[in-house]
């Protein structure tokens, strides 16, 4: 064990690295037909470093957020009848 107390890892995926996962994956995704694990539009938004806001849509749209415990609760309910 002391010598991985010497090992740095790397906190963060290079971007050449997770352009090539993004790549390799949807090709493989259109064989397998399954998802991709991390499709380009998502690595595209992560890259962005976008910081999603909801006030425009509870301003305009007057939507409301739901407390955490009533969504949990409601969840729950829907999938105990299903």
């Amino acid at each position: 064990m002391t010598v991985l107390k010497n090992i740095q890892y790397l906190s963060v995926m290079p971007l050449c690295i997770a352009n090539a996962i993004s790549f390799i994956g949807e090709l493989i995704a259109g064989v397998i037909n399954q998802p991709p694990l991390m499709p380009k539009g998502q690595l595209h938004f992560l890259q962005w470093q976008a910081i999603p806001c909801s006030e425009k849509a509870q301003t305009e749209l007057d939507w409301k957020i739901t407390p955490f415990e009533e969504g949990l609760i409601e969840t729950l309910s829907y999938l105990k009848i299903r």
